[in-house]
């Protein structure tokens, strides 16, 4: 016997609106959290560059690894929303904003993160002449995902108008 519910549009609004939200503020507070605490690591000036460089070798993998889950699962549900739900063009510009900050996202990781790696091992060896351009790259594609989905995010967590 299945479950009516399951089967109904507001049931599955109700989810794939529940996962896209969860995903998006979720993304949204870890990442600031993140450059918070990376940032005052910095400018508090108790590490040396060797042991911040170390840091960001252990870090980073799994900030890429949950903000890339989290904006990957928010990219499906938005994707899922826009094909059952509604293709309205809040939904469909909502949807745009969560994608492309999975793609901003994911090509930092694998074009310049990735580089920033090699260029950091091994730990104590002397950072190239790029080091700086890549350094400054990174920071600026996170800081876009980082807008685009907060921009999502206010547009997802707005009320839904119920059907009448």
């Amino acid at each position: 016997m299945s479950n009516p519910a399951v089967k109904s549009p507001r049931f599955v609004r109700a989810v794939l609106l529940l996962i896209w939200r969860l995903c998006t503020v979720g993304w949204s507070g870890a990442a600031s959290l993140f450059v918070l605490i990376t940032v005052q690591e910095i400018l508090s000036g108790k590490f040396e560059s060797i042991i911040l460089d170390q840091l960001v070798l252990i870090r980073f993998p799994l900030y890429y690894a949950f903000s890339l889950s989290m904006l990957g699962v928010a990219t499906i549900s938005a994707g899922l929303h826009c094909v059952l739900v509604s293709r309205s063009w809040r939904w469909l510009t909502t949807a745009a904003l969560s994608s492309t900050a999975f793609l901003v996202l994911t090509g930092d990781y694998l074009l310049v993160y990735s580089q920033l790696v090699e260029m950091l091992t091994p730990l104590g060896s002397p950072r190239p002449h790029t080091f700086p351009f890549y350094h400054q790259l990174t920071e600026t594609l996170n800081g876009i995902a980082l807008i685009l989905n907060l921009a999502a995010t206010l547009l997802v967590c707005l009320p839904v108008r119920e059907d009448r």
